[in-house]
C-alpha cells in the first residue's frame, strides 16, 4: 500500500463538508454561521463543540481537540492519517492516486488497516457465499426468507453465510495473499496447539458489526444446524478493531434516522434491529447481547439525547437491564421504557405488523422511568414494607441521578405518589444519596488530580521551569492566575506573542497592510506598499532572525512558511488543519475559530475602537523583537558575571550598553507611539 498522492489529498479537502461527517456522529444545531452540538470526546451537558462549515473546521472547548474532519475521524475512531483519507475518498466517490511510500510508512499503514482489510475480506466473502453458492442459497436465503426478511435488508445490513467446512475462510484469505498473524488477530482464524488453522464461523449466517464511519469492526454468528452443542450464537472475540461494550449494531445505518428522529430505539438482538428496519423504522440499534455500557450509551448521547429501550417482556432480562437504565440517566439521557405485549419481541412484533401500527403502539405503551421501575421493584415486594422500603431507596437513587434540580423534584412527587411514602422522607433519602454522589465525584476528583500532578512532577523539572522575566519586560503578560508548570509555559509572554503571530497568519494572511519601503519622494517623505500580512510576517520573523519556542507554535509556523515559500494557499486545510500531528491541527483550529464577532458587539450597543491591522503587525514584531533584544541582554549579564579579561569584558558591556541603551528605547520608543 502506497502513499496517497498530494492531488489525492487536495481532491478530498475539496470534496468534504465538515458539517455532512461530523453530523453522523454528533447531533448538531445551527448557531449563526456555525454549527453547535455535545462533545464527542467528553461528558458534557452543555455543548461546547463547534463546526465552522467556512473554515472547514471544528473546536471542542470542553476537550481542547480542533483540527479538520480528518483530525476528528483520526481522534475519534482512532484511526490513522492514510485510513481516514481512504475513508473519506472512499464516501465522496474519489478514486485514490498513490505513490511508493517509506518502508517505515508502509509498515505503520499495514497494522490497523490490514486488520480492517481483512474484515472487509471476510465480509465480501461470506455475502458472495450467501448469494452465489448452491449452500448459500438454499441453506442461508432460505433461513432469511423464512424469518421474513427481503433482500434489500440483507444487502443494507451485508449479512452472508459463513460454509460448512472447518477452514473456509482462512483457505481462501491465505490464497488470497492475507497473512495468517492479521487473520488470528481479528479472532476470525483460531490457531491450535499442533498448528492447525479453522474458521471461528461454521455454518452460520454472518452478521457484519460496523463502525459509526462503516467499517466492519467484527461479526456475529448464529447458528444454522438445529442438532448440536454449539452456541446459538457467536461473536468476534475482543480485538484490536472490536470491543463488544463500545459497540452498538445498527448504528452505522441508524445513525441518520437518529439525528432525524431525534429519539434512539433500543433494542436486544441482530433479527430485532432487522426486522424493525424493514418495517421502515431505522433509527433502532441493539446492544446485542452485551448489558448496557456506558460507552453504548455514550454513542447515542452524540446523536440524540432521546432513548426508548424496547423489551420482551422478560422479567429476568428487564430486572437486570436496570443498571444500564441508571447508566443512561446519569449521562443526562432522558429515557422511556416501551413492554411489548406477552408472546413478542421486537423482531415478531414488526413482523406481524404496520410501519404506522408499531409507531402508535409505541407511542401510546412507551413509559417514564421512573414508573416503569416503581411498577417493576412495587411488583416484587409482595406487600412486605422492608421490601417497599428497598425499593423506594432504588428509585431515589435513580432519581438523584437526574441532572436538573427541577427535574429531580418532578420525579420525587412522582415516587411518592406511587409509593405512598411521605415526600419529605424522601427528599431526606434524596439528600443523602446526592451527598453520597458528592462525595464520589470529589473522591475521583482528587485521584484525578493526584494522578496529574504526579505525571507533571515527572515530566517537569525546575530546569524546565521558564525564566522569570528580564528587566524592563513586559511583566503584565507573565501573570498567572494558575501555578502550574503547564499553566506558566501556556502563559508565557514569548507564547502569547507566539500565538498572536499565528493567528494573525492564519486568520488575516491574505489581507494588505500598507508597509514603509526605503525610498523617500522628493520631500522626504517615506513612500509605502502593499503587501500580504504574510509575506510581511514570515519576513520579518526572518529578517529578525526571531526564534519561536513552543514546539506546537514552530511545527505550525514552518508549515505556514513552507507553503508561502512554495507560492502554495497559506489558508489550505490539508497544510495545517489536516495535519497528520492532531496537536498542531488543535491548535490552527483553536487560533482561527473567533466566537466573537465586532458586529455582534454592535448589535447589543456595544462599540469598540477599529483595530489597525497594519500597526498590529507592526507592533507584534517590534515586541518579538524586543523579547529577542531582552534575552540577549539576560545572557550579557550572566557573562559578565564570569571573570573575563579587560578587552573581552570591554566589548561585552560596549554591547550590553548599545542593546540597553539604543536598542531596547528605540523599540520601546515606537511602540509607545503607536498607542
Amino acid at each position: 500500500m502506497g502513499r496517497i498522492t498530494r492531488n489525492t489529498i487536495d481532491r478530498i479537502f475539496d470534496a468534504v463538508r465538515i458539517e455532512e461527517v461530523i453530523g453522523d456522529y454528533v447531533q448538531l444545531k445551527k448557531s449563526g454561521s456555525s454549527f453547535k452540538g455535545l462533545s464527542p470526546f467528553n461528558n458534557e451537558r452543555t455543548p461546547s463543540f463547534y463546526v465552522v462549515p467556512s473554515k472547514q473546521i471544528f473546536k471542542d472547548f470542553s476537550s481542547g481537540k480542533g483540527g479538520s474532519v480528518v483530525n476528528f475521524l483520526m481522534e475519534l475512531e482512532h484511526l490513522s492519517y492514510p485510513e481516514v483519507l481512504r475513508l473519506l475518498a472512499k464516501r465522496y466517490n474519489i478514486e485514490i492516486e498513490e505513490e511508493e511510500g517509506t518502508p517505515e510508512e508502509e509498515q505503520t499503514a499495514s497494522l490497523r488497516e490490514s486488520l480492517f482489510l481483512i474484515n472487509e475480506f471476510a465480509r465480501d466473502f461470506y455475502v458472495d457465499r450467501l448469494w452465489h453458492t448452491d449452500e448459500g442459497r438454499s441453506v442461508g436465503l432460505g433461513y432469511f426468507k423464512e424469518r421474513g426478511f427481503e433482500p434489500e435488508t440483507l444487502r443494507t445490513f451485508e449479512l452472508g453465510i459463513s460454509p460448512d467446512t472447518p477452514d473456509g475462510l482462512t483457505r481462501e484469505a491465505l490464497s488470497k495473499a492475507y497473512k495468517e498473524e492479521f487473520l488470528i488477530a481479528t479472532g476470525l482464524t483460531r490457531k491450535s496447539e499442533d498448528g492447525r488453522l479453522s474458521d471461528l464461523f461454521r455454518s452460520r449466517v454472518i452478521f457484519p458489526i460496523h463502525g459509526l464511519s462503516g467499517r466492519v469492526l467484527g461479526f456475529g454468528g448464529r447458528i444454522l444446524k438445529t442438532q448440536t452443542k454449539a452456541p446459538k450464537y457467536v461473536n468476534s472475540p475482543e480485538s484490536e478493531l472490536y470491543h463488544k461494550s463500545k459497540v452498538l449494531y445498527g448504528l452505522y445505518q441508524a445513525r441518520k434516522a437518529l439525528v432525524q428522529n431525534d429519539r434512539c430505539l433500543l433494542v436486544e438482538g441482530y433479527t430485532d434491529v432487522l426486522s424493525l428496519h424493514q418495517a421502515g423504522i431505522h433509527n433502532v440499534v441493539a446492544s446485542a447481547g452485551t448489558a448496557l455500557t456506558i460507552e453504548q450509551i455514550r454513542l447515542v448521547k452524540r446523536l440524540t439525547p432521546n432513548l426508548t429501550i424496547v423489551y420482551d417482556g422478560d422479567p429476568a432480562g428487564i430486572r437486570a437491564s436496570l443498571r444500564g437504565i441508571d447508566l443512561a440517566l446519569s449521562e443526562g439521557l432522558r429515557v422511556k421504557v416501551v413492554l411489548l405485549p406477552g408472546g413478542h419481541d421486537p423482531d415478531s412484533f414488526a413482523r406481524s405488523r404496520s410501519r404506522e401500527e408499531i409507531l402508535a403502539f409505541i407511542e401510546g405503551a412507551q413509559t417514564d422511568f421512573v414508573a416503569f421501575k416503581a411498577r417493576l421493584l412495587l411488583d416484587e415486594t409482595g406487600g412486605d414494607p422492608i421490601k417497599k422500603i428497598e425499593a423506594a431507596s432504588e428509585l431515589v437513587r435513580s432519581v438523584a441521578l437526574l441532572p436538573q434540580p427541577l427535574e429531580r423534584d418532578v420525579y420525587l412527587k412522582e415516587v411518592a405518589r406511587l409509593t405512598g411514602i411521605e415526600e419529605r422522607l424522601l427528599q431526606a433519602e434524596l439528600a443523602q444519596a446526592l451527598a453520597r454522589m458528592e462525595r464520589e465525584k470529589a473522591r475521583d476528583a482528587q485521584r484525578e488530580q493526584d494522578r496529574e500532578k504526579r505525571q507533571a512532577e515527572q515530566s517537569f523539572s525546575t530546569s524546565d521551569k521558564p525564566p522569570a522575566p528580564a528587566p524592563g519586560g513586559d511583566t503584565s503578560l507573565a501573570l498567572v492566575p494558575d501555578p502550574s508548570p503547564e499553566a506558566l509555559l501556556a502563559h508565557s509572554p514569548d507564547r502569547v506573542l507566539e500565538r498572536e503571530l499565528l493567528r494573525l497568519l492564519l486568520n488575516e494572511g491574505h489581507r494588505k497592510i500598507a508597509v514603509e519601503i526605503e525610498q523617500f519622494t522628493e520631500d522626504l517623505t517615506a513612500q509605502t506598499e502593499e503587501v500580504e500580512v504574510v509575506r510581511y510576517l514570515i519576513e520579518e520573523v526572518d529578517l529578525n532572525d526571531i526564534e519561536i519556542g513552543d514546539p506546537g507554535i514552530r511545527a505550525l509556523f514552518g508549515r505556514i512558511r513552507k507553503a508561502f515559500l512554495e507560492g502554495r494557499e497559506i489558508a489550505g486545510a490539508e497544510d495545517f488543519l489536516g495535519a497528520e500531528d492532531t496537536e498542531v491541527a488543535a491548535l490552527a483550529a483553536e487560533l482561527m475559530f473567533e466566537p466573537y464577532r465586532l458586529s455582534d458587539w454592535e448589535r447589543k450597543s456595544i462599540y469598540v475602537r477599529p483595530v489597525d491591522l497594519s500597526q498590529l503587525c507592526k507592533d507584534l514584531i517590534l515586541r518579538m523583537i524586543k523579547r529577542k533584544v531582552l534575552g540577549e541582554i539576560e545572557k550579557l549579564n550572566e557573562e559578565l558575571k564570569k571573570p573575563q579579561d579587560e578587552p573581552r569584558r570591554q566589548e561585552l558591556l560596549r554591547l550590553h550598553i548599545h542593546l540597553n541603551n539604543n536598542v531596547r528605547r528605540d523599540i520601546e520608543a515606537k511602540l509607545n507611539a503607536s498607542l
